[in-house]
């Protein structure tokens, strides 16, 4: 393994090595230089250019195979280009001149970049998702830079042995060791994990055009809000929790994989506002039910039970969640939000959660049904929605203000 190294090379060192290779063989010097041009592209001018490992490890496995227009014997000549470059510099430089030289980058160059995901994270130098915090694919500029400091962290991580990639554990090590350094506040008592909260959800309030609007949201999605407690989370996923508890010693599936008429039944006995049985008679099948629907859908996307030989059996992931309903109360509510919204919804769900509308629309009857959030028979009696609708939609809220941002939406 090649250890980890950050290079800072004033230009007025650097230049002349760029010329004494060039001196020697023109094309060598000119592959390096525009090696060390694309590499520092985003400094300022005049600024020393800086090489970390996991910089060159992205130039190296990805960007060069991928975007420069050169075949792979010339991409290989950059890469040799570098190292020379490398090896002028001094021992300082001796681990990222053998990183040009290794056989896993001379691999990646030949494939053009095929593997590169894999050989990046099988580094231990790429920030993970954790489960404090998963990044977005679309950042703030305040995310990219606490992310960018992430990984500085566990390339110094690397380099002192505190993190050994490939050893035993090392992946939840290097989960423990992002995690750490989120957690832990500053000078001015502010963690990392609150920079990229309060960016996300800045970023998320201005998504909404009307002013009066913006502030609603701003005030039912406090960055310093209080946590709903255990039985409050409870009560928000409480159908989810019976589903699952249903699922723990296993639920024999139809011929189709849906859940048993027997369950069926029971759900509508159970959640009378799922389905009127005094005017349409017991249902037959699950695909009557859709709030039912819904929830197996949900077990199904987050693996939280596991289908053998016709039978639904908890998952160890379902298990966990089925004796934590806040983490459950997180998941599902991060799930939702993943799925995309818009500030019409947002501001729908925040009324719900000040009990401003009393009139509950289709999208949130959609949403908050399935979990026993809103409450009134179909065609019966006017929907309201419950406390437990409430606690979710907040928590839905919150998701979509400082949870990842993989969209425009």
């Amino acid at each position: 393994m090649i250890s980890s190294v950050r290079l800072i090379v004033e230009r007025r060192s650097l230049d002349p090595v760029v010329q004494r290779l060039a001196s020697r063989d023109p094309s060598v010097g000119e592959d390096a230089r525009a090696a060390v041009e694309w590499l520092t592209r985003g400094d300022e001018e005049g600024a020393p250019a800086v090489f970390t490992r996991r910089g060159l490890q992205g130039f190296l496995w990805y960007e060069l195979p991928r975007k420069w227009l050169i075949g792979a014997e010339g991409q290989l000549a950059v890469a040799d280009a570098l190292a020379r470059l490398f090896d002028e510099l001094g021992p300082e430089a001796a681990a990222l001149a053998a990183l040009c030289r290794d056989p896993e980058t001379t691999r990646l160059l030949r494939a053009g970049g095929e593997g590169f995901v894999e050989a990046i994270n099988a580094s231990g130098l790429e920030p993970p998702d954790t489960a404090l915090l998963e990044w977005s694919d679309l950042m703030t500029i305040e995310e990219s830079l606490e992310r960018d400091a992430v990984a500085e962290m566990l390339e110094e991580a690397v380099d002192s042995g505190e993190l050994v990639p490939g050893a035993k554990g090392w992946q939840q090590r290097q989960a423990d060791l992002v995690d750490r350094h989120l957690s832990t506040p500053d000078a001015a008592d502010c963690t990392p994990l609150a920079r990229v909260h309060a960016a996300r959800h800045d970023a998320w309030l201005e998504m909404t055009a009307d002013h009066d609007h913006r502030t609603l949201l701003e005030a039912v999605t406090p960055l310093d809000g209080v946590a709903p407690t255990s039985a409050e989370a409870e009560t928000a996923v409480e159908p989810l929790l019976w589903l699952l508890s249903r699922l723990t010693d296993g639920l024999k599936l139809t011929q189709t994989g849906a859940l048993p008429r027997v369950l069926v039944r029971e759900a509508v006995e159970r959640y009378p506002d799922w389905w009127d049985t005094e005017l349409f008679g017991p249902p037959h099948r699950e695909a009557e039910v859709y709030a039912l629907e819904v929830l197996h859908a949900i077990v199904d996307q987050l693996k939280l039970a596991r289908p053998r030989r016709g039978v639904l059996t908890l998952s160890p992931r379902g298990r966990a969640l089925h004796r934590d309903p806040s983490a459950l109360l997180a998941t599902i509510a991060s799930m939702i939000a993943a799925v995309g919204g818009s500030p019409q919804l947002d501001l729908a769900l925040a009324y719900v959660v000040l009990g401003r509308d009393p009139v509950v629309e289709i999208p949130i009857l959609h949403l908050l049904g399935p979990f026993r959030g809103v409450a009134g028979k179909r065609f019966r009696e006017p929907a309201r929605v419950t406390a437990g609708g409430q606690t979710l939609a907040a928590a839905i809220l919150h998701a979509r203000a400082c949870g990842p941002r993989h969209s425009f939406g």
